[in-house]
């Protein structure tokens, strides 16, 4: 059975143009304190699991990192992915780009933003001011990192060697 991803354009991006200056959590009084503390250094861990545990055996994220909304590298890069969305579709990719410390991610016809960006960076590497697309296969394990914007063939490659999608295509057959 296909499952509809939904492919993220920069629009879907635009609401989002603002959290890259914020660091910290969100106190009761609505503003942001500068510097996480211990506790949520520890939140952050426990939520960058459960985010990616959502997504195990089920998709492969595409997570696209870009320090601001504006970069030309994030457009470029989200429009060759739009451009190839049959692909996606058919090899379960979910794109999820992190700007700052906010992971987007489009569900259902629904954008929920997620403030992992930076244990996400953490995670796979990738600086705060740096560009990177990581291709994380449905083990959760990251595949392979591109540190320039990268046609989503060169992505359909890397997942159609996979042993688990050449057992899919076999299935689907």
């Amino acid at each position: 059975m296909m499952k509809h991803l939904g492919v993220l354009i920069l629009g879907f991006l635009a609401p989002l143009a603002g959290c890259h200056e914020r660091d910290g959590d969100e106190s009761s009084s609505g503003r942001w304190d500068r510097g996480p503390s211990r506790s949520a250094a520890r939140a952050d861990r426990v939520g960058e699991a459960a985010f990616m545990e959502q997504f195990k055996w089920e998709y492969r994220p595409v997570i696209v990192f870009a320090p601001e909304v504006d970069e030309d590298r994030l457009s470029a890069q989200m429009n060759r992915l739009a451009e190839a969305e049959a692909g996606l579709i058919e090899r379960d990719i979910l794109v999820v780009p992190v700007i700052g410390p906010v992971a987007a991610v489009q569900r259902d016809g629904q954008a929920i933003a997620y403030r992992v960006g930076d244990v996400l960076r953490r995670r796979f590497g990738v600086d705060r001011k740096a560009f990177a697309v990581v291709l994380v296969g449905k083990d959760g394990q990251g595949k392979r990192i591109d540190r320039e914007v990268v046609d989503a063939a060169e992505l359909f490659e890397t997942i159609d060697a996979m042993p688990m999608r050449r057992t899919e295509m076999l299935r689907a057959r």
